[in-house]
């Protein structure tokens, strides 16, 4: 059977100097080296970024993450994280996209000034919308903060999703929810809906710290995708096959 093949990269925290470092990770040496090994394995149809692209909200680290990006010759986009300057990413930020009969639909969660996420009228009336346009196709909602407790210290800063989860619940085409921000794996479900964390391709955070703590014994990883024309999906995380950036 045939399908789509998308690649969910997250959390690269990239920085105005190309020296910049997190926990001791070049942030641009482990994000080009995720990039590079992702590519190496299959060439994606799409390249989904959800959100903390840049770690001080400064242009110089959006331009050097675009060139590279764009130096792939594959379509991709990004949307924003709570580390992010929104206004440097707008022309990237793709709220619909298809591959083949699915729609990645895109959603902004930064609450400016805090960590936290938070989905604003605007956005559910977006998602709203789109949704009714086309009840049959299968979705795979992008947001970068989390819409459930993954039972750590990070679940304070996810989105208060009581009026998203009232909205998906009503359309069955919703097959997942897909975010960064907790720089770790977490998967479960809603209903029949997938909730589904991702790895950053820098530092990760130790799973089930009640206060903030790095993973030292986990490396950067990314997210694949087999979307499938049955409308069905699988969905794999990987990490780096090297040692190169562990945190201190």
């Amino acid at each position: 059977m045939s399908y789509h093949y998308l690649l969910q990269l997250t959390d690269p925290h990239i920085c105005k100097a190309a020296t910049g470092v997190l926990n001791g990770i070049n942030v641009r040496k482990s994000f080009t080296a995720v990039l590079r090994q992702a590519l190496s394995e299959s060439s994606p149809d799409y390249i989904m970024l959800t959100g903390d692209i840049s770690d001080d909200g400064l242009r110089e680290g959006y331009h050097w993450l675009c060139k590279t990006m764009d130096e792939t010759g594959i379509k991709w986009s990004w949307l924003p994280g709570n580390h992010d300057n929104a206004a440097f990413m707008a022309d990237r930020f793709v709220r619909e996209v298809h591959l083949g009969h699915w729609r990645l639909l895109q959603l902004n969660s930064k609450c400016p000034g805090y960590a936290h996420g938070v989905l604003t009228e605007d956005e559910l009336a977006f998602l709203q919308m789109q949704l009714q346009k086309d009840p049959v196709s299968p979705v795979l909602i992008m947001v970068h903060h989390p819409v459930c407790d993954i039972g750590s210290g990070l679940d304070k800063e996810r989105i208060d999703s009581e009026a998203l989860f009232r909205l998906i619940s009503d359309y069955h085409c919703v097959k997942a929810v897909i975010h960064g921000h907790i720089h770790q794996v977490w998967e479960s479900d809603y209903h029949s809906i997938r909730l589904l964390g991702t790895p950053s391709t820098c530092v990760q955070f130790l799973p089930g710290s009640a206060t903030f703590c790095v993973d030292k014994k986990q490396g950067p990883g990314y997210r694949i995708f087999k979307l499938y024309d049955n409308s069905e999906f699988t969905t794999e995380v990987r990490r780096l096959q090297n040692h190169h950036f562990l945190p201190l």
